[in-house]
């Protein structure tokens, strides 16, 4: 009998892809990754194989960590999360282990959009292991958000996702997250910045990574139709950057 592992592997090798960018970009902004990137760090093991994914999966619920990521938010807004009969939507969920949290924390439904096929399919088979049925998954190619069938979301996530987009990008995604969420739906994202300006920085896979300043990321959520509730700055080291969690909601003005 195959193992999970033999399984995986086998997987691996049969998934194929169209590669396409995520969306069009100003051709003065920094592009951001697109989906033949995100497949070429895949192979460098930037992400989780299905293996490491599924045992992700297996440790979360050994130590009933029902609702890791809203313990993790929550937290440094210092607030409780609740997800109980909620809609849920991530972007960039990756081997979407907080898509499982969710649902263990009694989500309705979750959604999940990826721009890689090839993440897709090891989320979707992660998922389908564990026996959740109640997820979608959607990968964005170069076809408008707009044409995606999400709607009704009560809460939405983003963590450490959209610092890797252009600018341009990051509104077009806050823009479709105020069309898609109900009027009392909120938002939570956590992505890099800095209080002196916004710059461009490359890792050592050569991953762009985008540090906002603080105000750029205030003003396209402003700009979106969208308000923000709290903004905590959590410094993980003495350098210039850090991350800010936000709780983003509908609405045209701003919390001081």
């Amino acid at each position: 009998m195959s193992t999970v592992r033999d399984r995986a592997r086998a997987l691996s090798r049969r998934i194929k892809t169209r590669l396409r960018p995520l969306s069009p970009r100003l051709s003065r902004e920094p592009k951001g990754l697109n989906a033949a990137q995100w497949e070429a760090l895949q192979a460098k093991d930037y992400h989780p194989s299905l293996e490491g994914i599924i045992e992700r999966y297996q440790r979360d619920i050994s130590e009933q960590d029902a609702q890791g990521w809203t313990n993790f938010v929550g937290k440094h807004l210092g607030e409780e999360i609740r997800l109980e009969g909620k809609r849920f939507l991530e972007i960039g969920h990756g081997g979407g282990w907080y898509l499982a949290q969710s649902l263990r924390g009694r989500c309705s439904s979750v959604v999940g959009v990826e721009i890689s096929e090839i993440a897709n399919t090891k989320a979707r088979q992660a998922l389908e292991h564990f026996g959740y049925d109640r997820f979608e998954l959607f990968t964005v190619q170069d076809s408008d958000l707009a044409a995606l069938p999400v709607r009704g979301i009560d809460v939405a996530l983003s963590l450490t996702v959209f610092q890797h987009t252009a600018r341009d990008v990051f509104g077009d995604y806050l823009v479709w997250l105020a069309s898609v969420m109900t009027p009392a739906g909120v938002l939570y994202m956590q992505t890099l910045e800095n209080d002196r300006e916004t710059r461009v920085q490359r890792s050592p896979d050569d991953v762009l990574s985008v540090s906002y300043q603080s105000g750029a990321v205030a003003d396209m959520v402003r700009r979106a139709g969208l308000r923000v509730v709290k903004r905590v700055a959590y410094r993980y080291s003495d350098g210039i950057d850090y991350w800010g969690i936000y709780h983003v909601a509908a609405g045209a003005s701003e919390a001081p």
